[in-house]
């Protein structure tokens, strides 16, 4: 029998971009069906992926308008966004949200 790691190899974050008008998807009224306002722009996507590459995270996927999934190393995601993680000062400018997603139920 194989006992499972005190910790996970790694840890998926979704990361939330800022939006061009600065309002928060996560706040959004569900009657509203435009979600143009809450889209990054382009530049704000491509710098926050790119900080997040460079400091060792991989992308799950492809970045979306409003966000991208990324893994890293325990100590890394520790190191870079805290315990309870949170959005660093230096993210501010293009990222509005950091989660660690539940896991999934299976039954």
């Amino acid at each position: 029998m194989t006992e499972l790691p005190q910790r996970p190899e790694y840890i998926v974050l979704h990361v939330v971009f800022r939006s061009r008008s600065g309002l928060v998807l996560k706040d959004k009224d569900p009657a509203v069906r435009d979600l143009s306002p809450y889209e990054a722009d382009e530049t704000v996507r491509d710098r926050a992926v790119r900080a997040l590459l460079d400091l060792g995270f991989e992308c799950v996927g492809p970045a979306s308008r409003f966000g991208v999934s990324v893994k890293g190393p325990w100590e890394l995601v520790g190191e870079v966004f805290g315990n309870p993680v949170s959005v660093p000062g230096v993210f501010s400018e293009w990222i509005t949200e950091v989660k660690i997603p539940e896991r999934g139920k299976y039954y």
